[in-house]
């Protein structure tokens, strides 16, 4: 009698075992799905058009929640902010003659050229730091050990720290 309770288990778990086999199989090999492509519009103030219409005019942060473009406000270029789940971008005060814009890369801070200098703003508010000049800017970008790289004038790439010097 003990044998054939074994058996009947052993049955049961196997039965049970190859029943779930089924699903999970499938859902393991079923095809990745692919994102659909986002669009959307960028709209800069009355009259106006974002700077330059090149890539290096635009900068989605590494968190992918915000973008970063250089806009007229007031008369000079300025760095707007915009969330990527809203309609409305905010000018980033302390950005006059801005260009290039950058972000850190825990997103906290958008690194810009401006007046022959590179500096950086923090997004929430505050004043511009200088970190280091940068004659004729072409772009700059931001690792996680907190050194800019970036290039200016076609004479090679600089680094610096991003708490500024040389």
């Amino acid at each position: 009698l003990r044998q054939q309770m074994e058996r009947i288990a052993a049955a049961v778990f196997l039965i049970a075992f190859l029943a779930a086999l089924v699903p999970a199989t499938r859902y393991f090999l079923r095809p990745a799905g692919y994102a659909s492509p986002v669009r959307f519009s960028i709209d800069t103030p009355t009259g106006s058009s974002v700077v330059g219409a090149t890539t290096t005019q635009l900068a989605i942060s590494p968190d992918g929640l915000r973008l970063a473009y250089v806009a007229p406000f007031n008369g000079q270029t300025h760095v707007w902010v915009r969330p990527l789940d809203s309609a409305t971008a905010q000018v980033v005060p302390g950005t006059e003659n801005a260009i290039t814009p950058f972000w850190s890369p825990d997103s906290r801070f958008v690194g810009f050229f401006g007046g022959g200098r590179l500096k950086k703003i923090e997004v929430s508010g505050g004043p511009a730091q200088v970190i280091s000049d940068a004659t004729i800017p072409l772009g700059g970008t931001w690792n996680e050990e907190g050194v800019i790289v970036f290039s200016r004038g076609g004479s090679g790439l600089f680094r610096v720290s991003a708490a500024g010097g040389e």
